[in-house]
């Protein structure tokens, strides 16, 4: 009897076990392609496009799961934030109600173009965990208003994580999701600079010259 009990009982186990990765809550996916660090300072740039591994990939959660971590809704009547700090930066003639990020996702996928690529570019900034969170949320978004939404009309949202919340040992850093449309009243053209490689080299160049002078 107690041969035959282990071994109903290790069956069961199996059982449970190969049942576990189908009922396991998911693991967050990645949504962009990274280009690479930055050559001489602490980041890194990446491409978000429409689809990424055959999934379509939408404004609304490449934003939302920024704000809300660990797999929150995003679909309620509200994002109930998870981040230290969220703002929407938009150059002069965006539309006011896009300072709310969720109306600004709104709004850049329900005007995305039949057959478009390119949806984002993710900027990550990254500082050592001494350094005060008001000083590196002000370089960033500072950073982030002049060059691409006042310079190239290109709407910004500025995220801040800080994973020591959570017990992490991970940098502070900041994400930046901009928009590879321009936006004057609704999305226009694409902004073709800050993408790729050579996005990747500019950006990174800028933020070091930006760190250098006000940093």
């Amino acid at each position: 009897m107690p041969k035959t009990t282990k071994a109903k009982s290790a069956a069961a186990s199996k059982e449970v076990s190969a049942e576990t990765p189908k009922t396991a809550k998911p693991a967050m996916y990645r949504d962009y392609t990274t280009n690479g660090t930055f050559a001489s300072i602490a980041g890194s740039h990446g491409d978000i496009f429409t689809t990424f591994n055959q999934r379509t990939v939408m404004m609304h959660e490449v934003m939302g799961r920024r704000i809300v971590q660990f797999g929150g809704d995003l679909n309620g009547e509200k994002w109930h934030q998870t981040c230290e700090a969220v703002e929407v930066l938009l150059p002069r003639h965006a539309p006011d109600a896009c300072r709310d990020p969720r109306a600004l996702a709104r709004l850049a996928d329900e005007q995305r173009i039949p057959g478009q690529r390119d949806l984002a570019v993710i900027v990550n900034l990254r500082f050592e965990r001494h350094e005060l969170l008001h000083h590196i949320w002000r370089l960033s978004t500072e950073f982030a208003f002049e060059h691409f939404a006042r310079q190239r009309g290109l709407p910004v949202l500025a995220v801040l994580h800080v994973p020591q919340r959570a017990g992490r040992a991970s940098l502070n850093h900041v994400h930046l999701i901009i928009s590879r449309r321009r936006l004057i009243n609704s999305f226009g053209d694409f902004c073709d600079d800050i993408a790729g490689q050579p996005g990747r080299a500019l950006v990174g160049d800028l933020w070091a010259r930006w760190l250098a002078e006000r940093g």
